[in-house]
């Protein structure tokens, strides 16, 4: 799961990815465009069962694994939201742009996933060679590599 705040040139994102094992993995940044490197603070740990078992029945939900949205692709508004959900082989896109909202389910578990504090932390720093103008959800999810669509497109227009 993804969440993407924009505001003006300011992006807010945490991205948690959780496996079957309840292990879960937590990024978040704040990245502006212009900007060669940002922070990233990040973590892992194991999922409480109370948060762990609504989880596996989300992922499991018929209604959501067969549900279909607009492609995920980068917000651009100068004031946007984006949820962004990797479930079985789709991702699905809630976006300020699409005038869609993820399902209530989606983020109240989002948020119970937010709160567990995780074993192991830490920061780092990361270069960004397109100065922000090659963000892309999928990347986020952890899904593509942002840069090869970038050299894909020799470098002077990133989606």
């Amino acid at each position: 799961m993804l969440h993407v705040e924009k505001k003006g040139p300011q992006f807010h994102e945490t991205s948690i990815s959780v496996y079957q094992d309840g292990q879960f993995y937590i990024e978040r940044n704040d990245r502006k465009l212009f900007r060669y490197r940002f922070a990233i603070r990040s973590g892992r740990g194991v999922l409480p069962e109370n948060i762990h078992a609504p989880l596996r029945v989300l992922a499991q939900s018929t209604q959501l694994r067969n549900l279909r949205t607009q492609p995920a692709i980068p917000i651009r508004s100068g004031d946007a939201e984006g949820w962004y959900v990797h479930i079985g082989q789709n991702v699905l896109a809630f976006t300020t742009e699409y005038g869609s909202t993820p399902p209530k389910e989606v983020v109240d578990l989002f948020r119970d996933l937010e709160s567990v504090v995780p074993i192991e932390t830490s920061l780092g720093t990361v270069a960004d060679v397109c100065l922000g103008f090659c963000y892309d959800p999928v990347a986020g999810l952890g899904l593509a590599d942002t840069s090869i669509r970038c050299r894909e497109q020799n470098g002077t227009h990133c989606m």
